[in-house]
């Protein structure tokens, strides 16, 4: 707190209780009186008043005074050495590198961030998978010539004298006798996937998870599909290629890229294959025909997620070829290509197909709204509401795969 700058004492008991006609003394005790009423005591206060102001004035002259810009000038503030120019930009600058640091400056171990420890550099050709006993990531690497079944190997174990040159990524993990072990063979000419436990002293024999063919593809013993492309997967499933449907109980048809004729099954043996190869979605329904047909009277078709494909039997409808139709359109070599993907979406339509069968009637356009994932396709064949698969009255049965 800064100090008064009045020194001299300013008591402020001067009296106020004077009455008309009364005496007045140089001393005020002289006359009866108290000496504050005096008119001595009354001169020497009114002197220490002048006094006080003589001192607030003198004060006032080392304060600072504000600049044309209303603040104190640098020049009259007293000396600022809390800290060096620049400094906190070095503070900033340090702040930067070390939070940009990747190289671990703290030291901070996988033990403490809970997370498993990476060893890359295990001997080779004499790393026992018995003594990776630590949870982490390892690599074992056992060249041409070596017997893989001292070391205790997926393919030493399952094969004695095993000696192929093979590369092992190791994860160990657990806890104290209870560890498991994941062991990836990664050389393309020995892929795998093994995995066993130890329950205290004693591990496990390797259980095979897979077996990557020589292509990476997963085989289907193994739970994969065996094949690399959609189009060999469904050869897989229908293989017999005919070119029309044998007879009614037969209610599936599909083409694809690459495929030539149309593979059959019936609808409850397809269920099952798809169940067996992974699943997938599958949502059917139906409609009455109202008649109408052309651009502004669309068929419309809204399914609970948006569908590979879609299909309307139209056996039902004898105004057009009686051939289960996949919604597709057609390239330039007239090739067909399975495409709910293919139709535009938004509001703009397709080109007419120009083929006298397309893929869901005559001469079809066709969008697909994503927001409510709903199609829409008419036809520009004059020839009827038939060709539009919206006849008057017939009632039309769709099934969509996605």
């Amino acid at each position: 707190m800064a100090d008064n700058p009045i020194t001299t004492p300013l008591p402020a008991d001067l009296p106020t209780d004077w009455v008309y006609g009364q005496t007045i003394g140089p001393q005020g005790t002289d006359v009866g009186l108290t000496q504050q009423h005096g008119y001595n005591y009354l001169m020497q206060q009114v002197n220490a008043a002048q006094q006080a102001a003589t001192q607030i004035g003198e004060a006032f002259s080392g304060l600072p005074s504000l600049g044309s810009d209303g603040k104190i000038p640098a020049s009259q503030l007293p000396a600022m050495n809390y800290d060096t120019a620049g400094s906190a930009a070095a503070v900033q600058a340090n702040l930067n590198a070390h939070t940009g640091n990747k190289s671990n400056p703290h030291g901070v171990t996988a033990a403490q961030v809970r997370a498993l420890p990476v060893d890359p550099n295990l001997t080779s050709d004499t790393t026992d998978l018995n003594s990776l006993l630590s949870p982490g990531i390892y690599m074992a690497v056992y060249n041409t010539g070596v017997n893989q079944t001292p070391f205790h190997t997926p393919y030493g174990e399952a094969q004695s004298g095993y000696s192929t040159v093979t590369h092992y990524d190791v994860i160990v993990f657990g806890m104290s006798t209870r560890l498991s072990q994941l062991c990836i063979s990664t050389f393309s000419h020995n892929r795998g996937y093994w995995w066993r436990t130890r329950h205290d002293s004693g591990w496990s024999a390797w259980t095979k998870i897979a077996n990557l063919a020589g292509n990476g593809i997963l085989p289907v013993e193994q739970g994969g599909t065996g094949v690399p492309t959609l189009a060999q997967l469904a050869q897989s499933l229908f293989p017999t290629q005919i070119s029309s449907l044998p007879d009614t109980s037969y209610n599936f048809a599909i083409t694809g890229p690459g495929w030539s004729g149309n593979g059959y099954m019936s609808f409850q043996a397809l269920m099952s294959q798809i169940t067996a190869n992974g699943g997938c979605r599958i949502a059917s329904g139906s409609y009455v025909g109202n008649g109408l047909f052309g651009e502004s009277n669309p068929t419309v078709l809204q399914f609970p997620f948006k569908p590979k494909y879609v299909t309307i039997p139209t056996s039902v409808d004898t105004s057009d070829d009686g051939f289960l139709e996949l919604i597709s359109v057609y390239n330039a070599a007239g090739n067909p290509i399975l495409a709910v993907d293919s139709v535009p979406t938004g509001s703009e339509y397709s080109p007419g197909d120009n083929r006298i069968s397309g893929p869901l009637g005559y001469y079809t356009c066709y969008r697909y709204d994503n927001n409510t994932n709903t199609l829409y396709f008419y036809s520009e064949y004059s020839g009827g509401a038939g060709h539009q698969k919206n006849a008057a009255g017939v009632t039309y049965y769709w099934i969509a795969i996605g």
